[in-house]
Parts: C-alpha cells; sequence; structure tokens
C-alpha cells in the first residue's frame, strides 16, 4: 500500500499539438495528468527531442490532444466566495485570483465556444468566449446568517451574463438554465440554431472520458481454522469513473457465501458494494478497495494485484467486525479472483493505450 500512494502521480503521453501565443505551432508529446485541478503549466516533450519542456498555461493558446480533448490557454479573474457563514451585511467575496488556466473546450462553433476548468477550490468554473470577449460565468452560493437561522442562498448570476452576451436572440429563455455542461450546451445550441449559425463541432464525451462498465465473477475464500471455512461465489459488476485515467472505481458483488463448520454448513444470499483506485500506468496494477457487505460489515477492505484491470488476485481481511470482535475470532484473510470482461467499448479503447 506505501508503493501504491507513491504512484499516484501518473500521466500518460498523449501526442499533441500545441499553437502558442506568438502562433508558432508545436508537435510532440504531452505529459497529461489527469488531475482534479486545471493545469497551470504544461509539460511537452518536443518531436525528435528527449527533453521536457515546461510552458505556462499563458504562453498556450490551443492545445490539442490527438483523439482527445481541446484545451484553450485562457487568462482570468476568478472570485472565490466565503465558505464560512456570513451576516447579511458582510462581502461575499473572499478573495479574487487572476490567474492562467488551460480550460477544457466543450463546445466549439464560429460564433461561441465554452469552455470548463476547476479553480484551486476544485470547482468547476464555466467560460463563454464570443469574438474577442472571455465572459467567467458566476454562479453564487453562500451560507447567510440571519435572525438566528443558517439560509443556503444562491444567486445565478449567469443566467443574466449569458443573456447579455447572447444578444443576438433577445426571446431566448435563460430562466431555467443550469450551471451544468448539460444544460450550458443545449441551451447554447438553441441559440446556435436559432441565429442559424450551426456549430461546426460540438465536443462529445469520447469513450475514455466516459464511465466503463466491467462484469464477470469472483471466488472468495477463507482457509480452514479450528475445522471452519468459507467460500463464496459472486457476479461482479465495475464501474470505473472517468477520472485518473479510469483507475477509481465502484465495484458491486452479489452472490452466496456457504459456511463450513464440521459437522455442519449452511450458506446465505451476499451482497456487497466497494470502492477503490488503481495504481501504476503498466498492464499489472496495484488495487486497494473498501466498502460494506451484509456478511462481514463496514471497512471489509482487500488489496490485490490486476492485469488490465480486469482479472485480479486479491486478500480481503474484514477489519472493523474483527476490531469490534476484539479480534477474538481466528481469522486468516479471505482470498479472492476475480475475472471480468468489458462491456464498455472504452475499456476496449483504453486498453489499445
Amino acid at each position: 500500500m506505501l508503493w501504491a500512494l507513491t504512484t499516484q502521480a501518473q500521466y500518460q503521453l498523449r501526442p499533441v499539438t500545441v499553437t502558442n501565443t506568438q502562433q508558432q505551432t508545436l508537435i510532440g508529446s504531452l505529459r497529461f495528468y489527469d488531475s482534479e485541478r486545471s493545469p497551470t503549466t504544461i509539460e511537452l516533450v518536443p518531436q525528435g527531442s528527449t527533453d521536457v519542456k515546461t510552458i505556462p498555461a499563458a504562453e498556450v493558446q490551443l492545445l490539442r490532444i490527438d483523439n482527445g480533448p481541446t484545451y484553450r490557454g485562457l487568462t482570468l479573474v476568478v472570485p472565490y466566495y466565503k465558505v464560512e457563514p456570513i451576516l447579511p451585511s458582510e462581502s461575499i467575496i473572499d478573495h479574487t485570483d487572476t490567474t492562467s488556466v488551460l480550460a477544457e473546450q466543450l463546445l466549439d462553433s464560429p460564433l461561441v465556444q465554452l469552455y470548463r476548468f476547476a479553480d484551486s477550490r476544485l470547482k468547476t468554473r464555466y467560460v463563454l468566449v464570443k469574438n474577442d470577449s472571455v465572459v467567467l460565468l458566476h454562479n453564487i452560493e453562500l451560507q447567510v446568517n440571519r435572525r438566528n437561522g443558517l439560509y443556503s442562498y444562491n444567486e445565478p448570476v449567469f443566467r443574466r451574463e449569458l443573456k447579455a452576451t447572447l444578444t443576438e436572440c433577445p426571446t431566448l429563455n435563460t430562466d431555467r438554465v443550469q450551471y451544468t455542461e448539460k444544460s450550458l450546451i443545449t441551451l447554447l445550441s438553441e441559440y446556435l440554431r436559432f441565429c442559424r449559425v450551426m456549430p461546426t463541432q460540438q465536443i462529445v464525451k469520447k469513450a475514455f472520458d466516459s464511465p466503463i462498465v466491467d462484469i464477470g465473477m469472483s471466488g472468495y475464500f477463507l482457509g480452514r481454522v479450528d475445522n471452519f471455512s468459507v467460500s463464496s461465489y459472486m457476479a461482479t459488476v465495475q464501474l470505473l469513473l472517468p477520472k485518473r485515467f479510469h483507475n477509481v472505481f465502484v465495484m458491486l458483488d452479489v452472490g452466496r457465501v456457504r459456511y463450513n463448520w464440521e459437522p455442519y454448513s449452511y450458506s446465505n444470499p451476499m451482497l456487497g458494494l466497494f470502492a477503490g483506485r488503481y495504481f501504476g500506468r503498466g498492464a499489472f496494477q496495484a488495487k486497494v478497495y473498501s466498502g460494506i457487505t451484509n456478511a462481514t460489515g463496514f471497512l471489509d477492505t482487500g488489496v490485490g494485484l490486476s492485469y488490465r484491470k480486469l482479472i485480479s488476485v486479491e486478500g480481503r481481511y474484514p477489519v472493523v467486525s474483527l476490531a469490534i470482535n476484539g479480534f477474538r475470532t481466528p481469522m486468516s484473510p479471505f482470498l479472492a479472483v476475480r475475472v471480468l470482461v468489458p462491456l464498455s467499448k472504452g475499456h476496449r479503447v483504453q486498453l489499445q493505450r
């Protein structure tokens, strides 16, 4: 587990084309870190070189990843609203940062483009670019202390900002648009159709940006201790989440567990829900997960080694249930074997990389 924790700074080498602010084009390989926070620099290995060149986001105009997303360098004045509850008379702004980030392009057209980035608090922000105007869309969410009560306050300023920016369509209804990618893209698509300007490219989430579903079987075995042994067979569903190169997962086990305590034996249904992550960048990866089952309770924790996230050998130990029991019940770790097959095309795309 200590080894796994030291390998979290993972990256992929992805072929890219970078246009800088001097209109120069650079081709090479990007060290792509699938981080939660939007990058302020990039690490580029130029074509024909082995040296890593660090480029600030302020010097990047456009970054295109082959068969992947497109990013634009934007310099923005970003207000951060207060996190702690405020009084009605207090300022809502905690501080303001001027920062350069690489924002991911969500929609592209000759008239407008939509981008998103994650600020220093890991909060998603959206940016509308129209002609030469860059509009940071604001959505204010606060907690307010008033009359000895705590109230949630939300001011969807972005609706007025959209209305003011998209002036060619005064009848465009922005009153119900939400501060989400799907809702903003839907509104802008309506705007483009109404103005008879169709988007030349609307970014569709690639397979590797979507959750990946795998299904299969698993078996758990507990070595015999004082004439007592346990075995179980499960149907397994694994959901690989998009971030961190699909290394974060949620897993569901459904099956039966059989207890053998000579001369008796019996079986019960078993249901387990787990969350965890894979570590490493090769075909073989370490994995750590923990969750809850109806048989062993909370924090049933496992570690193991997997091949391409599809075949794994694992050891599991019900930490909390044994701790509550004072570790009086002798028990060795469960040994598990898991075999999965991909349902999603995204896993096949991932395996080809």
